[in-house]
């Protein structure tokens, strides 16, 4: 296999072993070979070490991030008034928001009754 071709296939095997959950250490340990005799080829093996444990850095970041999201969404949450978590902010927002909405209503209805009357007291006076 011609070097191009070598680092063309190592490429795409990267990129398939970053996009896969399963990747297993024999498979790290295949790429970390392949890449091992390409630079020893151009002379920089330090580079293997690098790049296998910069794809368990990447992987363990991946996990650690979900995890850290999965322990925020289930986590038991007493909340009050002044609670800056973002769903509690849009649930008082939302809470807010629809008593306006009722207080609006309530006014509405109000008003048309006082029009209703006024209309009422208008025709009286005209006649």
């Amino acid at each position: 296999m011609k070097t191009e071709e070598k680092i063309k296939y190592i490429r795409s095997r990267v990129s398939n072993l970053l996009n896969d959950n399963e990747t297993s250490r024999q498979e790290l340990d295949e790429l970390k070979n392949n890449i091992a005799g390409l630079c020893e080829h151009f002379g920089a093996e330090e580079i293997v070490d690098l790049g296998v444990k910069l794809l368990r850095l990447e992987r363990e970041r991946d996990e650690a991030l979900e995890d850290l999201e999965n322990y925020r969404a289930a986590s038991i949450h007493s909340c009050h008034d002044n609670c800056k978590r973002p769903m509690c902010v849009l649930r008082r927002e939302r809470d807010a928001a629809q008593e306006e909405q009722a207080e609006v209503a309530s006014l509405r209805e109000k008003i048309k009754r006082i029009k209703t009357q006024l209309h009422a007291v208008m025709w009286h006076i005209e006649k």
